[in-house]
């Protein structure tokens, strides 16, 4: 039987080897979240608020998790940004084709033009 659902898993997609690993992991999860409560109730704590106790502590993480999920994706694109700026120099040659300003503007009072008729 192994062997067989070795052999599906092996045909199934990449998305559909992920979800069936995604929930061992959580069937594994949630067994230790159930056995955490049993163990509280074991104690002598009160099935209510032991069942709370284990929510809270379920948003405490999740929480924790955004936090640091958070500002590593801001530490990452702050270092995304420093690499940019620091890749980007500032050359001599002008990469944007410029106008030539003494064909578009000529100085009429220069040597070169004072000649020329259309000046006058």
């Amino acid at each position: 039987m192994a062997e067989q659902d070795e052999y599906e898993m092996k045909k199934k997609g990449f998305a559909q080897r992920s979800g069936r690993r995604l929930a061992v992991v959580y069937k594994i999860y949630s067994h230790r979240e159930a056995s955490f409560a049993c163990w509280l109730r074991v104690k002598g704590m009160p099935s209510i608020v032991a069942t709370w106790l284990v929510r809270g502590l379920k948003l405490i993480l999740a929480g924790v998790l955004l936090y640091v999920t958070f500002w590593g994706t801001l530490i990452f694109i702050g270092c995304l940004g420093l690499s940019a700026f620091l890749r980007y120099y500032d050359s001599d040659e002008d990469t944007v084709v410029g106008f030539q300003g003494d064909k578009l503007f000529p100085d009429h009072y220069s040597p070169k033009n004072s000649q020329d008729s259309k000046f006058d």
